[in-house]
C-alpha cells in the first residue's frame, strides 16, 4: 500500500501531481497542535474508524496516514488540541489521507 500511496502519476490514491506525505514530510511540518493544523490546513477533528461501525476520538483528535510504512503496521500524524506527534498504527484502522504537491 505504501508504494500505491506514495505515486504522483494519478493512478495511485491522490491526482496526478500529488501523493501521500511521508513520515519525515509530516515531522517536518512542525506543526505543535491540531488548532494549528486546523487553522493552517482547514483539516477538522475526524477521529478514526476503529471497525466497520465502530468511530473514536470523533471531534477531538485528528489521524492523517502517511505512506511510510513500519514492519506490519503504518505511520500517522496524530494530534490533539495541547499536541501533536506521529505514531504507528494498524493498517485496519480507517484514517484520513491528506495529498501533498509533488
Amino acid at each position: 500500500r505504501s508504494a500505491f500511496w506514495a505515486k504522483a502519476d494519478g493512478t495511485g490514491i491522490c491526482p496526478k501531481g500529488y501523493r501521500v506525505p511521508t513520515r519525515g514530510e509530516i515531522i517536518a511540518e512542525n506543526i505543535a497542535n491540531a488548532s494549528d493544523m486546523f487553522s493552517e490546513l482547514g483539516i477538522p477533528m475526524a477521529g478514526v474508524r476503529i471497525g466497520k461501525d465502530d468511530f473514536g476520538s470523533l471531534d477531538s483528535y485528528i489521524y492523517l496516514w502517511s505512506s511510510s510504512p513500519s514492519s506490519g503496521s503504518s505511520r500517522h500524524l496524530w494530534a490533539n488540541d495541547s499536541q501533536a506527534r506521529v505514531n504507528e498504527a494498524s493498517r485496519a484502522l480507517g484514517m484520513p489521507v491528506r495529498c501533498i504537491e509533488d
